[in-house]
């Protein structure tokens, strides 16, 4: 049996290479803040905390961007 990957940690190493100041983070809100603080980014507002790290991660070609398919809302 295949394990599964936790991306929140995944993201946090990806973040650690980069210079981002992460020591320990326990969920997706710790790193959305640690993000925001590091490069001095405006609040998340009332963004899921998870999507906005994903969405730092792709703008700083941390990692691919998601297809456009996989953007639009499921029904």
């Amino acid at each position: 049996m295949k394990r599964t990957t936790n991306h929140r940690k995944r993201l946090t190493k990806i973040a650690k290479r980069h210079g981002v100041e992460v020591a320990h983070v326990s969920n997706w809100y710790q790193l959305a803040d640690r993000l925001t603080d590091h490069f001095g980014l405006a609040g998340r507002a009332d963004r899921s905390a998870k999507r906005f790290c994903y969405e730092v991660a792709e703008c700083l070609g941390w990692i691919p961007r998601r297809a456009p398919e996989q953007n639009e809302a499921r029904s």
